[in-house]
């Protein structure tokens, strides 16, 4: 079973820019970059879990059965398709309206949450004079400080209630990056971290790792150092790519 693909009536209601915290990733034109969106890379990373990968081949069955339920069968390179079926399951934030409205019925209060709502009853008549705007909109920004104190603008920080969410602000050159290493590694076992890093630096694909590439006027003292400095550089983020992959299977990913 698979999840159901988006409504539309339901996304067309989403009155914001975009149902996606990070907006919907660049998959169309004559020059898509999926690359761009942090959904992208998350699809990346759990793509090579090597337990969803089985449950994967085993058509959704076992300890990921529920995930798969979510995510469907992540080997496929067509993003854009997936993304288009499994994507407002996974990453669309609920409903929220972005413009304020008044409630003329005790009924509608119902329909509110809570959480990310505040509900103001302002008196249009103190006693016999009309209350000014003026007056109104003082009282309603004595509220908002009263209700948000210390934030300049008067809403809180934007929280994600998408039901799968990134930890960190998602730096997606660090993730690229990191899962090239982690490519490489597979790919290469038996090679030393450090010519790894070299041959990613020559191929232009670990900047990091460009003033570390010896030559053939540097296998002593100073080649050494910089095959050590590069071992460490390598060794960092592919123990980080790592933990990313084994992590890619929770509802939160963290991408700092």
């Amino acid at each position: 079973m698979l999840a159901e693909p988006f409504n539309l009536a339901d996304r067309d209601a989403n009155e914001g820019p975009s149902p996606y915290l990070y907006g919907y990733p660049d998959v169309y034109g004559d020059e898509p970059r999926p690359q761009s969106s942090p959904y992208y890379w998350w699809f990346q990373y759990l793509k090579r879990h090597s337990g969803y990968k089985e449950c994967c081949e085993r058509g959704g069955e076992g300890e990921y059965a529920a995930l798969y339920l979510d995510w469907g069968d992540v080997r496929t390179d067509d993003f854009e398709e997936w993304f288009f079926q499994f994507g407002d399951g996974l990453f669309r934030e609920p409903h929220v309206p972005d413009d304020l409205g008044e409630i003329r019925d005790a009924s509608q209060l119902g329909k509110i949450n809570w959480n990310d709502t505040m509900v103001v009853a302002i008196p249009i008549r103190f006693g016999k004079r009309d209350l000014s705007k003026q007056e109104i909109s003082y009282q309603f920004s004595m509220l908002l400080d009263a209700r948000f104190p210390g934030k300049t603008s008067g809403r809180p920080t934007y929280v994600s209630e998408a039901k799968y969410k990134f930890s960190g602000y998602p730096q997606l050159d660090k993730l690229e990056e990191r899962l090239r290493i982690y490519d490489m590694r597979r790919e290469n076992p038996g090679w030393a971290l450090w010519k790894i890093g070299e041959q990613l630096a020559l191929d232009e694909n670990f900047p990091a790792g460009k003033d570390h590439v010896t030559n053939s006027r540097e296998q002593g003292k100073l080649g050494e150092d910089k095959r050590r400095m590069m071992t460490v550089l390598v060794s960092q983020r592919l123990k980080k790519a790592t933990e990313q992959v084994k992590n890619s299977v929770n509802n939160v990913f963290e991408v700092v």
